[in-house]
């Protein structure tokens, strides 16, 4: 089995590489996809394949080979999207799982692709209540488990707040996340809110 990434490569060169015959899965989607109730929304790729093995694997590998080999492999895709200028990059808030697994992959690339871009990367919101798993729910249903369950940051006042923020995941299935997120920013009196994550669920 392919383990997507040439570990034993990583130490001399981090953000390296695919192999060859998982490379070709690759293919570009960039550009918008549906907005999903944000200003615009991208993604690198689709969710199937080595893009969902890698995933899967990085998720749970803190600093792995596979995590940087995504972020490596999306700095070299950034110029099949349209990243608008002068955006602060953010994440929604891990659930409370990953911030007990103390690796949030999401903002792990965020932080990565702010910087090749040369723009700041803040974390914005929090989570206000737990909720239940997503994984067997539909559109309408992962909407209503999600409603407000984000909330700025405390202490941050919505004069503060940025005019423009890209709002980065790595999956988007239905976009609730996407969603209840933007609305939480607009609440804080953010502007624009594009979306981009990593995969997009076909």
């Amino acid at each position: 089995m392919c383990h997507a990434v040439e570990v034993t490569l990583v130490e001399a060169s981090p953000g390296l590489l695919l192999c060859g015959s998982c490379a070709q899965e690759w293919g570009p989607l960039g550009g918008a996809q549906e907005k999903f109730g944000l200003d615009s929304r991208q993604a690198f790729w689709l969710y199937e394949g080595s893009v969902r093995r890698l995933l899967v694997q990085a998720k749970e590998m803190p600093h792995s080979a596979q995590a940087w080999a995504l972020l490596h492999a999306m700095k070299s895709s950034m110029h099949q999207l349209t990243i608008p200028k002068g955006v602060l990059w953010t994440t929604p808030p891990p659930s409370w799982k990953r911030r007990l697994h103390a690796w949030y992959l999401p903002q792990f690339l965020a932080l990565g692709l702010a910087q090749s871009q040369a723009q700041p990367q803040r974390q914005l919101l929090v989570r206000r209540r737990r909720v239940g798993d997503q994984a067997e729910l539909n559109g309408a249903a992962r909407r209503a488990n999600l409603l407000e369950v984000f909330a700025g940051r405390r202490g941050l006042k919505t004069n503060q707040a940025p005019q423009r923020v890209m709002l980065f995941d790595d999956v988007s299935t239905t976009g609730a996340t996407m969603v209840e997120a933007a609305r939480a920013l607009r609440v804080l009196g953010v502007q624009e809110v594009h979306g981009l994550c990593v995969a997009v669920v076909p």
